[in-house]
C-alpha cells in the first residue's frame, strides 16, 4: 500500500520527482536484493534471531530517517 501511495505523498509535500524516483528505485533494489539473499541463504529459516534482527534494522532505519 505504501509503495503505491508514496509518489502521491511525495508530490503533495513538494519532493522533486527525481528525488522520489531515486527513492523508489533504491527501495525496490533493496527489496530485490533481500529476496535474492534470502533465496541463496538457508540459515535464516525458522530462526527467531533473524526475525528480530530484521525488525531492529527496520526500526534503526526509521530512527535515522527521523533524525536526518
Amino acid at each position: 500500500m505504501v509503495i503505491h501511495l508514496l509518489p502521491d505523498l511525495a508530490v503533495a509535500i513538494g519532493v522533486q520527482p527525481e528525488a522520489h524516483g531515486k527513492l523508489l528505485a533504491s527501495w525496490r533494489g533493496v527489496i530485490i536484493g533481500t529476496y535474492l539473499l534470502m533465496h541463496c541463504a538457508d540459515q535464516w529459516h525458522y530462526r527467531l534471531s533473524t526475525a528480530l534482527a530484521s525488525q531492529a534494522l527496520a526500526a534503526f532505519g526509521l530512527l535515522i530517517h527521523r533524525t536526518g
